[in-house]
């Protein structure tokens, strides 16, 4: 949609409040150790012509827990914890075919950061401190507005291909692999009224893809057992009156890990299926919202 959004800039900041825990053989373990996490995002859109736009994206994701002792480790281990940050930068360019057709392209260009202590690797090593990479991907877009209340959207967001980690190359898969997995979807946004826009879109992402995330726990190089999810997300937005938005959204996940396959899911607890947010927006001038 960005060939149709015009100069915009847009900085933002989302603050995560994990509060993960973990029973295992029947003892609890709080993993609620980091108060925070701070994930920042970015979007800037600058028209060329009345057809053409480009933009860059900048956006994160990433997950982290600290347990207030050892679980996988041995006497001694220190504390079970785990980091994951990946910071992608997509710079994007777009175009309208028709006045209501528009197609993008994005380079998606992803750095991580990895740390996982007080879990030993295969040689029983632990606690082995930071370990980054960089990797490179694509995403193709398209946007039609059907009519004036009705527009339709798809995407198609490739898999990124990370450099391996290699200080983990004896507790990730394929020796330190950890990319970003293929996703793509569809998504409608319907306007009932002038002041409220409805929209919903269904996701798949290929878990299932990625041998670090799909793995059992019994494979000869474990993983987290996590199958391909299919996502479905519904939201509204209501212009209560000319200064302020409202926004709420649901989202349902379809289930990404058996019973048998849930030993490691305590280090990254991104499992729930189901997801509710709110939101708003205050215009503070003709070109300014917060």
């Amino acid at each position: 949609g960005m060939a149709f959004v015009g100069e915009r800039l847009d900085i933002g900041l989302a603050v995560v409040l994990p509060r993960p825990e973990a029973t295992i053989g029947g003892t609890n373990f709080d993993g609620s150790g980091i108060d925070a996490i701070a994930v920042p995002d970015l979007g800037y859109n600058h028209r060329l012509d009345a057809r053409q736009a480009v933009g860059l994206s900048v956006y994160g994701n990433g997950v982290a827990t600290k347990y207030d002792t050892s679980i996988a480790g041995g006497t001694g281990s220190d504390a079970d914890s785990a980091q994951l940050t990946q910071i992608i930068m997509a710079p994007t360019y777009a175009i309208q075919l028709t006045p209501t057709q528009a197609i993008g392209i994005s380079l998606n260009l992803a750095y991580q950061r990895f740390r996982v202590d007080g879990v030993p690797d295969s040689l029983g090593r632990e606690s082995r401190g930071p370990d980054t990479s960089t990797g490179i991907g694509f995403s193709l877009g398209w946007t039609g507005k059907v009519t004036d209340d009705l527009t339709l959207g798809a995407v198609y967001v490739a898999r990124t291909h990370m450099g391996k980690l290699k200080t983990y190359s004896h507790l990730l898969a394929n020796e330190g692999e950890f990319d970003i997995p293929e996703h793509y979807g569809l998504g409608v946004a319907w306007r009932p009224v002038s002041s409220v826009v409805v929209a919903a879109d269904v996701m798949r992402i290929n878990w299932g893809d990625l041998e670090s995330f799909a793995n059992a726990i019994t494979d000869a190089e474990p993983g987290f057992g996590w199958r391909s999810q299919t996502v479905t997300r519904v939201g509204v937005a209501w212009d209560i009156n000319p200064t302020w938005t409202v926004r709420t959204g649901i989202s349902y996940g379809t289930r990404m890990i058996d019973k048998a396959s849930t030993y490691l899911d305590y280090l990254a607890p991104v499992t729930p299926q189901s997801h509710l947010s709110v939101g708003g927006t205050m215009k503070i001038s003709a070109t300014d919202e917060i």
